[in-house]
C-alpha cells in the first residue's frame, strides 16, 4: 500500500524520483482506498511473487508525508483496514475507489518500487579525520589496566573519550 497522510508533501517526495502522484490515483487500473480524510488516501499493489519489503514511514518537516506498507523488518506482512469499516477519525466508511478492482490489485510500479527499495538502503556512514580520537600507545595501555575484558561496550567509549567514568 501506498498510504498518503498529506497529500501536497507526498506529491512533492515522491516527484524528486520521477513518480506522479496523480498518475498513479488516475491510472485505469489503480485501486484506491478513501477515506474521507482530506489530503489523504491509499494506493494498493501486488507486489512481485515472493517479494515482501519492510513498510517505511517518509517524513517532512517532521510530519509523515506518506507510508510505503508492506511488511515488517522481520519479513511478516501488515495489515491494512479496508471497506466497510468506519475510520475512527470521520466515523465514515472507508470506500473503494479508482478505477481498478480490489480482487485484481495492479502490481506496483517499477518505479514506485525502486523507490521504495531506495529508501530501505541506509547509508554508510562517513569516515574522516574528525571521526576519530586524538590518543596514543601510552593512553591505549592505561585505558587497557582500568577495563574488565568483559565490560559493557559503553565503558571502552567513555574511556576512549577520556572520561574515565566505569559506572
Amino acid at each position: 500500500a501506498l498510504d498518503v497522510d498529506n497529500w501536497e508533501n507526498a506529491a512533492q517526495t515522491l516527484s524528486v524520483a520521477g513518480i506522479d502522484l496523480q498518475a498513479l490515483y488516475d491510472a485505469p487500473d489503480a485501486v484506491t482506498i478513501e477515506s474521507g480524510k482530506p489530503g489523504h488516501g491509499k494506493l494498493l499493489y501486488a507486489m512481485p511473487f515472493g517479494l515482501v519489503l519492510p513498510s517505511k514511514k517518509l517524513n517532512t518537516d517532521g510530519q509523515v508525508a506518506l507510508e510505503l506498507r508492506c511488511g515488517t523488518s522481520a519479513g511478516t506482512t501488515v495489515q491494512d483496514v479496508i471497506p466497510p469499516s468506519m475510520h475512527p477519525e470521520t466515523g465514515q466508511a472507508y470506500r473503494w475507489g479508482g478505477r481498478g478492482r480490489w480482487d485484481r490489485l495492479p502490481t506496483i510500479p517499477f518505479d514506485l518500487l525502486t523507490f521504495w527499495q531506495e529508501q530501505l538502503v541506509t547509508p554508510e556512514p562517513s569516515v574522516s579525520a574528525s571521526n576519530f580520537l586524538s590518543t596514543d600507545l601510552s593512553e591505549v595501555r592505561s585505558a587497557l589496566t582500568y577495563l574488565p575484558p568483559d565490560c559493557p561496550r559503553e565503558d571502552w567509549l567513555t574511556v576512549g573519550m577520556g572520561l574515565h567514568h566505569l559506572g
